[in-house]
């Protein structure tokens, strides 16, 4: 899954693997090599409520932009 496309302004919805769904908004876009340990790329998310989440690639299901 290519994250990169996902880093923008606007809103999205996250269903990862596990089930969990957010609506929230990308804070960071992570690389690979920025994830030492993992390399995976990541989304860094913050919901409304003002929770973050650092979401790999291997674990996000489906994504959608709202806006």
């Amino acid at each position: 899954m290519n994250l990169q496309n996902y880093n923008i302004p606007n809103k999205i919805q996250i269903r990862t693997k596990e089930g969990l769904e957010f609506i929230c908004r990308v804070i960071q876009y992570c690389y690979p090599e920025d994830n030492e340990g993992f390399d995976k790329e990541s989304l860094i998310v913050e919901t409304d409520k003002g929770d973050l989440y650092n979401l790999y690639d291997d674990g996000i299901e489906e994504i959608k932009i709202l806006e």
